[in-house]
């Protein structure tokens, strides 16, 4: 017997709204549950989504599973929010035990210039990356911009790199995929990584080991 596999998404975007609303089915049984009409769908979307994506959507959210309420928002935003709160709650915290100038250091310390709630969020996906500039947790929309650069991009530069170099790893592309998830690191010092990648002490720093598989 042959296995059908069925993908809902394409490249981050809402691609069969059938199959989506097969896997969805499953919430709305139950006997103990409440009824999802009462209930609110709350969904996380990606900026520049098409019209006929986001009509599909609702379609699957009220038409199909029966949702009273639905709330969308991007998925940027909230991460922006989340920022914010946790910032101004380390300053609440801090600001009894520190004065004016040990308050400025701090801010300084922790890259925090002001109060104003602005946040970038960059968020980097498998085919491209989303910048989003917000204020208070609400996206700038003519600020948005999309950049084609993922994971696999990424994952398709070190195949070609460990391929020139070490083995032909051009048609592995999972396998390069699990070497990049468990062995790079995104740096949070460009410059000293760089200062640390031309002296001779980058030769432990920097090296890691990966088994490969002998698929036996």
């Amino acid at each position: 017997p042959t296995e059908a596999r069925f993908c809902s998404l394409h490249i981050g975007g809402l691609s069969a709204t059938k199959t989506k609303k097969r896997q969805q089915q499953p919430l709305k049984g139950g006997e103990n549950r409440h009824p999802i009409s009462s209930a609110c769908c709350f969904l996380l979307t990606q900026p520049f989504t098409p019209c006929t994506i986001r009509n599909g959507l609702d379609d699957v959210i009220f038409k199909d599973l029966g949702f009273g309420y639905s709330c969308r928002r991007l998925s940027a935003c909230m991460a922006a929010y989340r920022y914010n709160n946790e910032r101004k709650r380390k300053l609440n915290e801090n600001h009894g035990d520190l004065g004016p100038i040990s308050n400025v250091k701090m801010l300084h310390d922790e890259n925090i210039e002001d109060d104003s709630g602005c946040c970038l969020v960059i968020d980097s996906g498998f085919s491209f990356t989303h910048i989003v500039p917000t204020i208070d947790g609400k996206a700038i929309r003519r600020g948005i911009r999309r950049v084609n650069v993922g994971g696999k991009l990424l994952t398709n530069h070190l195949k070609e790199v460990v391929s020139y170099r070490q083995w032909n790893m051009m048609d592995e592309f999972m396998l390069i995929n699990d070497v990049k998830e468990k062995l790079c690191f995104v740096s949070t010092n460009v410059n000293d990584e760089l200062r640390k990648a031309r002296s001779r002490a980058s030769v432990n720093y920097f090296d890691r080991n990966y088994v490969l598989p002998d698929f036996v």
